[in-house]
């Protein structure tokens, strides 16, 4: 497929020039730009998305390649509408009057403060690169919860870019099916996503309420023991000590109470359910993830005395607050 898509945008005489704005403050690089958007139009000819969403949308000039390189598909555009990033206020207008002959529709939100994208499962979300480090792995989040496809834009940009988008590629590789970097000006990396992945709008249920859901399979043993933070204190010590940062100031705070019940939401690994069991209190442990339950189980097999006060879960806390309301 991707030497399909390189031969395409070789072969292409697509010039996206034709419906730049000529006031763009970046004028001046739009012949080194040329072939840039021959490879977003060479992509959408390929994969024939039928509903595209992208992040970031300036002048319009790859939703202009996008639409030209599939005409058939449907467009969303979203939009802070500002100077910030690379972006350009007011550009957002030149998109919408360049795309009119399409089906595109334009939003101006910031994807900074979404939990997840409008509308539902898209087969291809393009996500502008020009972003911090975190931006762009917070829109990276989003769209590996809703799209087929993932193209981020200039992933060779900036090194803390680079990084960010290095380290969400590290975070979530078991929800992906495959990805990889298309040369061009500043890289392009497509991203396939597992099928899995998505699996919870298959039937057509709302995406707000099942966002967590998406991307639960990232949360596995593998992660837990190597990625997560205090990894690598509770590879040394089997979760039976406290030596994460943050741990300890939960346990310090804690010490105020002697006695009692203490409910563990998202234990994880289960040091602090650990922790928590051995000072004697009646512990319920909860985490939507198995693999997290099942470490935090193998913290106590060298205390199995300790289980007799220790429930584990594995549900959402969602589900969790309607038993509650059930009692």
């Amino acid at each position: 497929m991707f030497e399909l898509i390189i031969q395409k945008a070789k072969q292409s005489n697509y010039d996206f020039r034709k419906g730049a704005n000529p006031s763009d403050p970046l004028a001046h690089l739009f012949d080194d730009w040329v072939d840039y958007y021959k490879l977003k139009w060479a992509i959408a000819n390929v994969l024939k998305p039928t509903s595209i969403l992208e992040i970031g949308v300036r002048f319009g000039y790859s939703a202009q390649a996008f639409l030209y390189g599939n005409p058939d598909a449907r467009y969303v555009g979203i939009d802070l509408d500002t100077n910030s990033y690379g972006g350009v206020k007011g550009a957002i207008n030149w998109a919408k009057e360049t795309t009119q002959s399409f089906d595109a529709d334009f939003i101006i939100a910031d994807t900074q403060t979404l939990e997840y994208l409008p509308g539902n499962i898209y087969d291809l979300v393009h996500v502008d690169g020009q972003q911090d480090g975190d931006g762009s792995f917070h829109d990276l989040e989003l769209a590996l919860k809703q799209g087929r496809y993932v193209l981020v834009d200039g992933y060779f940009w900036t090194r803390q870019n680079y990084v960010a988008v290095s380290d969400f590629l590290f975070r979530y590789a078991n929800l992906l099916d495959f990805y990889g970097v298309i040369p061009g000006y500043a890289g392009e990396l497509l991203i396939k996503t597992s099928p899995s992945c998505l699996e919870q709008l298959s039937h057509g249920q709302s995406y707000k309420s099942n966002s967590s859901l998406a991307i639960r399979q990232a949360y596995t043993a593998d992660y837990y023991t190597k990625d997560c933070g205090g990894f690598d204190t509770y590879r040394r010590n089997k979760g039976k000590r406290l030596e994460d940062p943050r741990l300890q100031a939960i346990a310090t705070i804690s010490s105020l109470k002697t006695k009692g019940y203490v409910l563990d939401i998202g234990c994880g690994r289960g040091e602090l359910t650990y922790y928590f069991a051995r000072q004697g209190f009646k512990t319920t442990a909860i985490d939507y993830s198995a693999d997290a339950i099942q470490l935090a189980v193998k913290c106590f097999d060298e205390s199995k005395n300790l289980l007799t006060n220790v429930s584990f879960f594995v549900m959402m806390l969602a589900l969790f607050r309607y038993k509650l309301n059930m009692i």
